[in-house]
């Protein structure tokens, strides 16, 4: 009988109830080619033109996380542009949900966030860049010339935004290196510096390479540190200067780009202005003046959302919901600048009208 019991359930009618709930499993869950999203209930969602694009053909395989770590690094632009587009509609949709039950129910949908995982950041405290080897080493005060640095002066007037440094302005140009040894993730000589303006809710991105991206180019024999993420990085010095000067981290509105110099992202870029270049390296984008201004319904602008720099973002906006509120991507702006293509994401408080 004891036999009997250990070998029962390789009964063939047994094994074949198996085989369908595990197909069954796999076609509810992890089925990236739906129509729509079977387990969100929300209307909203599935009305959802960009969320119907995103499930037309996207594998959505990378997540944004996994994305952002590997910024800065060896080109990857062996997918189409459509490819991209069609990752960046996905990334759309996940800003466009109105609560984080429902964007977490996209992640776990896409297999970016297994079911229960919280999708907040665990760097919760300012200390945690210390604790993870990271150093505030460059606080350039009389450095920051936006004046004498075209078009990046008329382009933050033109946006309403201040275009000089503090004390006078609103601008503060602030680096961290990743530069001391830890336990785990030794020094990588990476380094995340930004110009911060909470006062008109901007972040500019300058000087960006990753501790991922020095360890490869490096070829360091070493992990990355627990903290490794632009998202983190920048989003805790932001919260730091907007308490210093009593100002509400809600208010973040606008994340540039400036002078990108990722082989990927200017590829990305030489295909949106010219689709059927043969030399995409030399196609140029056009001056402030003549900028191209794309909304989150078009192509454009999702493949741009799942670019290096756009992937950051997003990981920002879903890990730090909690403090920023419900944000999504409303355009991207595109220009060229003086060595390299340059953009700008401008956020909007989410509704569910809009």
């Amino acid at each position: 009988m004891a036999l009997e019991r250990r070998t029962g359930w390789r009964t063939p009618t047994t094994i074949l109830l198996i085989l369908l709930a595990y197909a069954l499993s796999k076609h509810l869950h992890l089925s990236l080619f739906a129509p729509s999203w079977p387990h969100i209930s929300t209307p909203y969602t599935t009305t959802n033109p960009i969320a119907k694009r995103a499930d037309s053909g996207s594998d959505a395989g990378t997540s944004p996380a996994g994305s952002d770590t590997a910024e800065e690094g060896d080109p990857v632009h062996d997918q189409t542009l459509n490819y991209y587009s069609l990752k960046g509609a996905a990334f759309a949709c996940l800003l466009d949900q109105p609560t984080l039950a429902a964007m977490e129910s996209v992640m776990v949908h896409y297999n970016w966030l297994a079911p229960g995982q919280p999708s907040a950041s665990p760097f919760a405290r300012y200390e945690d860049l210390a604790a993870s080897g990271w150093d505030r080493d460059r606080d350039d005060t009389g450095r920051l010339d936006l004046a004498r640095d075209p078009p990046l002066a008329p382009m933050l007037a033109a946006l309403g935004l201040d275009a000089r440094e503090r004390p006078q302005g609103d601008n503060k140009l602030t680096g961290w290196t990743h530069d001391r040894e830890i336990e785990v993730g030794g020094p990588t000589d990476a380094d995340f510096s930004e110009i911060y303006n909470p006062t008109g809710g901007a972040i500019i991105r300058k000087y960006n390479y990753s501790p991922v991206a020095m360890i490869a180019m490096e070829e360091l024999d070493m992990p990355p540190p627990p903290l490794k993420q632009w998202s983190d990085v920048a989003f805790l010095e932001y919260r730091e200067q907007a308490r210093a000067q009593n100002k509400d981290v809600k208010l973040l509105r606008y994340i540039f780009s400036d002078n990108v110099q990722n082989e990927l992202a200017e590829w990305m870029v030489a295909r949106i202005l010219e689709p059927d270049t043969e030399d995409w390296r030399s196609v140029k984008g056009p001056p402030w003046e003549r900028k191209r201004v794309f909304g989150m319904e078009e192509p454009a602008a999702q493949a741009l959302l799942a670019s290096p720099h756009g992937n950051g973002l997003v990981w920002m906006l879903v890990q730090r919901r909690a403090e920023l509120g419900w944000k999504r991507v409303k355009s991207v702006t595109l220009w060229q600048d003086q060595m390299g293509p340059s953009f700008v994401f401008e956020l909007e408080v989410g509704t569910i009208d809009s």
